[in-house]
């Protein structure tokens, strides 16, 4: 059902919102990428020299997907120390985060309401679920355009790090450790 906004200022609340989500899901994009591109110097850094090969095995793959990879492959590294490989755990864990608040917004029905707001306008996400011991379960969420706008934000932040770890990558015995404690 086609649900009209009550005003402009409805309206233009909606299209912001839906502005802030289209960032988001370019940003979060852009992070798988840059796992990809911290895969593919790991391999190449270990003596690929076909790249063809390393796209052949991280081409299409999900998030969670890249990121077993990319973990799997930096604790196969032998000259990380436990303190980068903590880093790097700890960063894939932001990464999975992300994803599972990424889920959230592009894996559920939006309901804008047909009021407009006082403020800030809060769609919310309606989610059906099915859970082994429960049955059928419902998830609704709230967000706000500012809401979406930080998971831009961490998004961004973690293809910096992200970058951060290619350039470790790149020059062996540049410690991850220091390189992400400049960034906070």
């Amino acid at each position: 059902m086609f649900k009209h906004y009550a005003d402009e200022k409805h309206e233009k609340q909606a299209e912001e919102f839906i502005a802030s989500l289209g960032k988001f899901v370019i940003a979060f994009e852009q992070v798988c990428e840059q796992m990809r591109y911290d895969i593919i110097c790991i391999f190449m850094r270990e003596g690929l020299k076909n790249q063809g090969l390393a796209h052949v095995i991280i081409g299409d793959k999900t998030i969670s997907e890249l990121q077993e990879i990319l973990g799997a492959l930096y604790n196969e590294l032998r000259d990380q120390d436990n303190e980068d490989r903590k880093m790097v755990k700890d960063l894939l864990k932001n990464i999975s985060k992300l994803a599972h608040q990424r889920n959230i917004l592009l894996h559920s029905s939006w309901n804008f309401w047909s009021e407009s707001a006082q403020s800030e306008l809060y769609p919310t996400t309606v989610r059906f679920r099915s859970k082994q011991n429960k049955g059928a379960d419902l998830e609704v969420h709230g967000y706000s355009a500012s809401g979406v706008n930080r998971l831009i934000d961490e998004a961004t932040n973690i293809q910096v790090y992200l970058q951060r770890l290619q350039n470790c990558l790149m020059k062996k015995g540049l410690k991850v450790e220091k390189e992400f404690k400049k960034l906070t």
